[in-house]
């Protein structure tokens, strides 16, 4: 056999192509992204993030606490969080069975004199996020209170737990005997799964008065009677604004613009739920809360809030931009 060096330098260099080839396709396999596990380091990041600021960076400036029922719901508004709506609210549920336990909904930073208003009606137990984009304040609440249970919608957990840990969703939460008594969480027929709606009872009879309560499904924003031109593009742009009515009638929450693009997904579904829902359950409602404007308040015992959600059907009847 004859000896050719070229022969094996070739052989050398084509082998040693094929370790290194092989070293590096196991390095990249072993480097595989596993979509989990980015996922996971998405919200480590994020969280580390939310939770190195404080409460007073989130503090703005805000109303007072106002009693909307008896012993028992309680709303503030406050200006925006970001680049969202320029107010919003935040409830606090006080249940009627004496526990002493609140239901902090959508929470926002408040004053020290606030804070202590809230604690004298009891100790702050849950913070719901209501859905994605009402998370602002929430990890500096879970930090002021580190033993409140952080719930939110099934739909919103990975969006909301980029912000602040989820212990359970709303669904779950609603389960727990000790509050199954006096909250029911369900959904609307034909509306995507970006929030629940919550159901919170008035007083110790189940067959008593309820609290209709919802975040970005409804607006009761009230247009300004001398709009400038800035509010009147908004206006235009979101279509949220209500315009106030006639002395004596009940003011109909808004289905925006922001619902009817990107949450409703079957119109007439949507309006047979509200038209349902005002005939067996209106009677029942005396206050709607809403994630931006003020409550809608029964003005007749005996027909509750049934009018607010017939009007509500009645802007569903036709899909519209």
């Amino acid at each position: 056999m004859t000896n050719n060096p070229s022969l094996g330098t070739v052989a050398v260099a084509t082998a040693g192509a094929a370790l290194v080839g092989a070293a590096f396709y196991k390095a990249r396999l072993s480097k595989k992204v596993d979509p989990e596990a980015k996922r996971a380091e998405e919200i480590r990041s994020s969280r580390a993030k939310w939770d190195s600021e404080t409460w007073d960076e989130h503090l703005g400036k805000h109303g007072e606490l106002r009693e909307i029922w008896p012993d028992t719901l309680y709303m503030l508004e406050a200006e925006g969080c970001g680049q969202g709506p320029p107010e919003r609210n935040m409830c606090i549920y006080r249940p009627p069975g004496g526990s002493g336990r609140l239901v902090i909904w959508n929470g926002i930073a408040v004053n020290d004199e606030t804070i202590s208003e809230i604690e004298k009606l009891g100790k702050p137990a849950v913070l719901v996020v209501p859905n994605c984009y009402h998370r602002c304040c929430s990890a500096v609440w879970k930090k002021k209170y580190p033993n409140m249970m952080v719930v939110c919608p099934e739909a919103a957990v990975d969006c909301a737990s980029e912000a602040v840990g989820i212990d359970k969703t709303i669904d779950e939460w609603v389960d727990m005997p000790e509050y199954k008594r006096y909250i029911q969480a369900t959904t609307i027929d034909g509306w995507g799964p970006l929030e629940n709606v919550l159901e919170l009872q008035l007083g110790k009879s189940s067959r008593g008065k309820k609290a209709f309560v919802v975040c970005d499904m409804l607006f009761t924003v009230p247009l300004p009677e001398k709009p400038g031109y800035m509010e009147s593009f908004m206006f235009w742009l979101f279509d949220s604004f209500v315009v106030p009515p006639p002395e004596g009638e009940m003011v109909v929450p808004k289905v925006a613009r922001i619902s009817r693009i990107f949450a409703i997904q079957n119109w007439p579904k949507a309006e047979q739920w509200y038209r349902t829902y005002a005939k067996e359950h209106g009677k029942d409602v005396a206050v709607i809360v809403v994630g931006h404007g003020p409550p809608v308040v029964e003005m007749n015992k005996d027909e509750g809030c049934t009018k607010a959600f017939e009007g509500v059907a009645d802007q569903l009847m036709k899909p519209r931009w």
